[in-house]
């Protein structure tokens, strides 16, 4: 049985435990989640993705300019995505659905002479500052990390460019996706 949202004609402000969704899997099974848990993204039967895949051109800028493709043929799909102009300051994000455990994390981004160093933070905390971009030519790398997910639920990933290998001669941080599994 549901308790209504409403409860005798007057709306509750803020969600609690009591409220709940009943929901059907596409295997027929059946649950509920609470509302509050709803709304911030975390499940009540504890089945979570094990694994994501994030496309660049889908990132919500937190500072810096905007996205656009650079297509170069020496990129794997012949693009990747870029701030354009770069800065020293370029940050951006996105949010993952993800189990708790531990993963490798893969980023397919385009290496070359004018690239930065990314800073990888999880959940607003380090997790890596060694996205270094830079190589004597063009060509599409990826690297490699791995990273522990301490609880189920929503959790944001967010680079920060805010250095660059002394051999090279810009900031742009040529990215095409970001996967991770466990």
């Amino acid at each position: 049985m549901l308790k209504q949202i409403k409860d005798l004609g007057t709306e509750k402000i803020i969600p609690d435990d009591t409220d709940v969704i009943a929901f059907q899997q596409t295997d027929g099974l059946t649950g509920h989640i609470s509302r509050a848990n709803f709304l911030s993204g975390i499940s009540g039967d504890g089945d979570y993705p094990t694994s994501f895949t994030h496309w660049h051109d889908e990132s919500i800028i937190l500072s810096g300019n905007s996205l656009i493709y650079d297509i170069t043929p020496s990129y794997t799909y012949g693009l990747g995505v870029i701030q354009h102009p770069p800065s020293s300051s370029d940050s951006f994000k996105w949010s993952s659905l993800l189990d708790a455990g531990n993963y490798g994390l893969n980023f397919l981004v385009g290496a070359g002479s004018n690239r930065g160093i990314g800073s990888l933070y999880i959940n607003g905390i380090l997790a890596h500052n060694d996205l270094d971009l830079y190589a004597p030519s063009t060509s599409s790398i990826i690297l490699k990390r791995n990273i522990t997910i301490n609880n189920a639920g929503l959790h944001e990933f967010k680079i920060n460019v805010s250095d660059k290998n002394i051999s090279s001669s810009n900031y742009y941080f040529v990215m095409t996706k970001a996967w991770g599994s466990k």
